[in-house]
């Protein structure tokens, strides 16, 4: 009877508690907060581990596996921490909940168990330079490849080996379309691409005008700068590989290392080869 007794009681605490397994992994963020401007215009001082919360509830389905989730955390905790140290673009507070802006926010409602794991497993840890917190990007699929930041040296570019064929965008363009997007084309309808890192487009030369290839993939409506552009019998067909700027972890590529077994230290290894883990 004692024993029926002390497994009830354990199965009680266990249905008791899980609903509150978030508000635990966010009780462990007091040390360090970040200022967030939400889209409702609200601003709030929230922990760094709701912060990190929100990051990945914001791509909740996109990566599954554990450990690219526990990279993916750590990254996101060193943005934080980043923001909160130097601030984002803004002068009132650290930084806001929009992707176009700073890093896509969503609510820590939306994170599943195995996100709250992956954050609650990492608490505390974080990539670091020069003893600071380090702006450890992140991007949703870089396809071949990511590539270097001007910017940041630390951001370097990483072969991912295989082009990858999960987030492919593919458009087809009338002459006239084009005429409208690239009025400059009028003289020359072709696009000279010149390719940089990982098959990303650095520039085109259309109507004789160097295009810079950011520029051409937000014209287009294409969603990276790993583009092919080829020409139709009316026009073009462009087709973009990726999703995001293509610089620091590659999270659809660090799902397919976690699903091969790779720890998730190692995936830090391999996109932040000159940042430094620290935390807990």
């Amino acid at each position: 009877m004692k024993n029926l007794a002390l497994i009830y009681l354990a199965f009680a605490l266990i249905v008791v508690t899980m609903p509150f397994v978030a508000d635990a992994v966010i009780d462990k963020s007091d040390a360090f907060t970040v200022s967030v401007r939400f889209s409702d215009g609200v601003t709030e001082e929230i922990g760094i581990e709701e912060y990190v919360l929100r990051v990945l509830a914001a791509r909740e389905g996109d990566i599954t596996a554990l450990e690219a989730k526990k990279a993916f955390a750590v990254a996101a905790r060193s943005v934080g921490m980043y923001f909160a140290t130097f601030g984002c673009k803004h002068s009132d507070f650290d930084c806001c909940d929009s992707g176009d802006c700073c890093i896509e926010l969503a609510s820590v409602a939306g994170a599943s168990e195995s996100t709250q794991n992956a954050v609650s497993e990492t608490a505390g840890l974080y990539l670091e330079t020069d003893n600071a917190p380090a702006l450890a990007l992140f991007t949703l699929c870089a396809s071949s490849g990511t590539v270097q930041s001007d910017e940041f040296d630390y951001l370097v570019s990483v072969d991912s080996n295989v082009r990858c064929e999960r987030h492919v965008t593919e458009i087809d363009f009338t002459d006239g379309e084009i005429l409208d997007i690239f009025p400059e084309a009028r003289d020359d309808m072709k696009f000279y691409a010149v390719y940089g890192e990982s098959n990303k487009l650095s520039f085109a030369i259309v109507g004789g005008k160097q295009i810079d290839g950011a520029v051409i993939s937000t014209a287009l409506g294409l969603k990276s700068k790993e583009i092919t552009i080829t020409p139709t019998e009316n026009g073009i067909k462009a087709i973009s590989y990726g999703v995001g700027h293509g610089m620091g972890l590659d999270l659809c590529n660090s799902e397919r290392l976690a699903l091969d077994g790779v720890y998730y230290k190692k995936i830090l290894e391999i996109y932040f080869p000159r940042l430094n883990l620290k935390g807990n």
